[in-house]
C-alpha cells in the first residue's frame, strides 16, 4: 500500500469506479482476501487535464460522428483523434504524484512495474473488453513510467477500442481511461481460471495453464494445457493436470472465494511467484448468455464498413474489432486466419455472412445490424 500522503490524482484505496474503472475495483475488492500484487490507481482525470479543452472538444465531436454513421471511416476517426491525443502533456502535479506512487511500489525501482488499462468498457458485469486495451510490463524507470502511461492511455482510443464502443454502444467522453500502477511478478506457470466453462456451460472450475512465462495465454501468446474441476455429489473430481496438487487446490478454493463474493460466475487471471498464487484480474464471465442462445440464431461474419483497408483488416483481432465477437480461451485468432480456415472471402466493405457454429471452442454473438 502506498504511504499516507495527500494526492489529488493517485490511490490505492476505496474510489469511485468512474475514476478507477472496474478492473481497479474488483482489484481492491479481492485484495482484502486474496495475495494481490501491489497496486494503485491513476485516476481518469489525470487523462482529463492532460489534454486541452480544445483536444477534449475535438475529441468528442469525433465521438459523436462514430456514433451517427455507424462506423463509416472508422480509420479516418481514428486517425483525427490520435493527432489530438499527441498533443497530450502530462502535468507537473500529475508526474510528481505518478513518480511517487511508482516509487513506493516499486521500492525505490528495485522491483518491476506494469502498467494497465482500467477502462470503465472493461471488466464490467456485461462486458469483458479482453485484449483490447494495453498493458506494458517490465518498467525500470521514471522515463519508462511516462512512455507506458501515454501508451495506455492512447489504447483507449485505438481501433480496436473505438470498434468496442460501437458494439457496446458507448461514445460519451465523460468516461474516461484510468491507469493501474502495479508491481510486476515474474512466473513459469500462470493462467486464467472460469468458475463455469464458458462454452458448454457446464458448472464447475476451467483452468487454462502455461508454462511460457507470465500473462502468455492472455497475450496470445501460448494456447496452453487445461483442466476441469467438478464437484459431484461425493467428491471432487479433477482432470489430468500436471500441476502441483496444492496448486490445484488453491485455485479451486480461489475460484469459490471470487464467485462467493461476487455472487455471480467469475474469471480471474493467476500467476505464481515463490510459491504464491497471486490473483493479478478478475472479470465476470460475460459470455454465458450469448453461448445460450447460440442455437437460437443465424450465426454471420460482418466487418465493419469503416475497414476499407483490406491490408489493415487482416492484422486486427477478430474479437476485438468485429461485430462478430468470438470468446474463447485462445481467443486472438486473426480474422484472416479463420476467415481462410473456414473457406470464406473477407473484403472489408461487404457484409458477409457464413455458418461459424462449426468451430470448436468459440461461443458466437451477434450484434444489430449497421
Amino acid at each position: 500500500m502506498i504511504k499516507t500522503r495527500k494526492l489529488k490524482y493517485t490511490s490505492s484505496g476505496a474510489v469511485n469506479p468512474l475514476f478507477c474503472g472496474n478492473k481497479y475495483t474488483n482489484l481492491l475488492n479481492i485484495s482484502a482476501f486474496l495475495e494481490v500484487p501491489g497496486f494503485a490507481c491513476l485516476y481518469s482525470t489525470a487523462f482529463k487535464d492532460s489534454l486541452a479543452k480544445s483536444s477534449l472538444d475535438k475529441i468528442k465531436e469525433k465521438l459523436l460522428l462514430l456514433k451517427s454513421n455507424g462506423g463509416y471511416q472508422l480509420n479516418k476517426i481514428q486517425s483525427e483523434i490520435f493527432q489530438e491525443i499527441d498533443k497530450i502533456e502530462i502535468k507537473k502535479e500529475i508526474i510528481d504524484e505518478l513518480v511517487y506512487t511508482a516509487t513506493q511500489l516499486s521500492n525505490n525501482w528495485q522491483k518491476k512495474l506494469i502498467i494497465r488499462s482500467s477502462s470503465p468498457f472493461e471488466d464490467s458485469a456485461n462486458v469483458s473488453g479482453a485484449g483490447i486495451y494495453e498493458s506494458i510490463a517490465g518498467i525500470e524507470s521514471k522515463t519508462q513510467l511516462f512512455e507506458a502511461t501515454k501508451k495506455v492511455w492512447l489504447s483507449f482510443f485505438s481501433l480496436s477500442a473505438l470498434a468496442h464502443r460501437l458494439r457496446i454502444k458507448e461514445y460519451e467522453l465523460n468516461k474516461l481511461p484510468a491507469v493501474i500502477i502495479q508491481e510486476y511478478k515474474e512466473s513459469k506457470i500462470s493462467g486464467v481460471a472460469f468458475s463455469q466453462d464458458p462454452v458448454s456451460l457446464i458448472k464447475g472450475l476451467l483452468v487454462e495453464y502455461s508454462t511460457k512465462g507470465s500473462d502468455s495465454i492472455e497475450s496470445g501468446r501460448d494456447t496452453g494445457k487445461r483442466f476441469k474441476a467438478v464437484q459431484t455429489k461425493n467428491k471432487l473430481v479433477i482432470s489430468e493436470n500436471d500441476l502441483p496438487p496444492s496448486l490445484v487446490k488453491q485455485l479451486v478454493e480461489t475460484s469459490s472465494k471470487i464467485t462467493a463474493f461476487f455472487k455471480k460466475p467469475m474469471e480471474f487471471e493467476w500467476l505464481v511467484n515463490n510459491d504464491i498464487l497471486y490473483i493479478v484480474q478478475t472479470r465476470p464471465i460475460t459470455t454465458l448468455k450469448a453461448t445460450k442462445i447460440k442455437q437460437k440464431i443465424k450465426p454471420f461474419l460482418k466487418v465493419y464498413r469503416g475497414y476499407d483497408e483490406y491490408k489493415r483488416l487482416s492484422k486486427m483481432d477478430l474479437g476485438d474489432v468485429s461485430e462478430v465477437y468470438l470468446r474463447s480461451i485462445n481467443k486472438r485468432k486473426s480474422v484472416r486466419d479463420l476467415a481462410t480456415k473456414e473457406g470464406i472471402l473477407v473484403h472489408g466493405v461487404t457484409l458477409i455472412k457464413a455458418n461459424l457454429s462449426g468451430i470448436k471452442g468459440f461461443s458466437i454473438k451477434q450484434f444489430p445490424e449497421l
